[in-house]
């Protein structure tokens, strides 16, 4: 046990609130470029005739592969940029997706793991459409998510680039491979907890917080067990993936087919799921999987108390700052929603 007196100690706590204030300045970056990116280069590409400010399609005069593209570019400097910037300023190593350790579970293991990992998130899917329906009870809307797929290939394609590419590798980026590996000396438990809680916030919006916490937790437990970053991004663009999937089936065969093969899917990847899982319960207790991967604490090698850990981290400014900003954008989501 750490000393809560002694020079160790105190040594951690402070390493602690450096990176509190690394992630604080990366996630404050993050959120101010989610909220303005947008805005200034459609306004650049009004300027130079490329995009039209009459918008009846949605699309802003691009068509919907060019404006596809134009938000792939969007999303891609929003998503990917503010924590290496971070980075530049803290002279920190941009290696995000360097290994957490050199042994972690084996291919077979690890791939029962993707599998189980999958299953989850496709209870998480169901879940938060049942959460969905009670909170329209209690009044509060469900929000409304502009859908650019349209019944083509090409818009198609465009969309899994989009909505499951980019965000596997660039959240996964952000929140795991900066965010969980920053906090994991001070506390497993408090890294994939803060982590995953962060992720969850920064989708903005009360009924998608339930499911982006449980992806997260999915992702950031998978990327601990197999000491890489790479199955995450797997489990989180297979989870896009399918959602991008069963949503064109909807389009080509209608919301009721659409339906029918959303469940049938869910279905059946809960039942790989459930045995996935079971199978590698039976290869750990077999020994014939790895040890799960734990990094030392960097300084004196003892995890923080999990509260001291939280307070410490709230002490640095630009964390706390961030914290409230994500909280007061969620808020302001709920009462906007309500208000229109």
């Amino acid at each position: 046990m750490l000393n809560l007196n002694d020079n160790r100690y105190r040594a951690v706590c402070s390493a602690l609130r450096d990176e509190g204030n690394f992630l604080g300045v990366g996630l404050l970056l993050l959120t101010a470029m989610m909220q303005l990116t947008f805005s200034f280069l459609i306004q650049l590409f009004f300027l130079f005739g490329a995009a039209s400010p009459a918008n009846p399609d949605g699309y802003w005069g691009m068509g919907n592969t060019g404006f596809l593209l134009f938000y792939a570019v969007v999303y891609a400097l929003a998503m990917g940029a503010p924590m290496l910037i971070a980075s530049a300023i803290f002279h920190r190593p941009v290696r995000p997706f360097r290994r957490f350790c050199e042994k972690g579970e084996d291919a077979v293991s690890a791939g029962l793991s993707l599998l189980a990992g999958l299953g989850l998130c496709m209870f998480a899917n169901l879940a938060a459409s049942r959460l969905m329906t009670f909170f329209s009870l209690l009044g509060i809307p469900e929000p409304e998510f502009p859908t650019y797929l349209e019944a083509s290939p090409v818009s198609l394609t465009l969309n899994i680039l989009v909505l499951a590419v980019l965000p596997a590798l660039l959240e996964e980026m952000v929140f795991r491979g900066f965010v969980l590996r920053a906090l994991l000396p001070y506390g497993r438990r408090f890294a994939v907890g803060v982590s995953s809680a962060l992720f969850a916030l920064m989708h903005g919006n009360v009924l998608q917080i339930p499911f982006a916490l449980i992806v997260g937790l999915a992702c950031a437990s998978l990327a601990l067990r197999t000491g890489s970053l790479w199955p995450a991004c797997l489990l989180h663009f297979g989870n896009n993936l399918l959602s991008v999937l069963l949503e064109y089936a909807g389009l080509r065969g209608g919301e009721s087919v659409g339906n029918a093969l959303t469940l049938t899917v869910f279905l059946v990847i809960a039942v790989f799921a459930w045995a996935a899982e079971l199978l590698r319960q039976r290869r750990i207790f077999r020994g014939s999987a790895a040890v799960r991967p734990r990094e030392a604490a960097p300084v004196g090698g003892t995890d923080l108390p999990a509260g001291q850990a939280l307070k410490t981290l709230l002490a640095a400014p630009p964390f706390l700052i961030s914290l409230l900003l994500f909280a007061g954008l969620l808020i302001w989501g709920i009462v906007g929603g309500g208000a229109g």
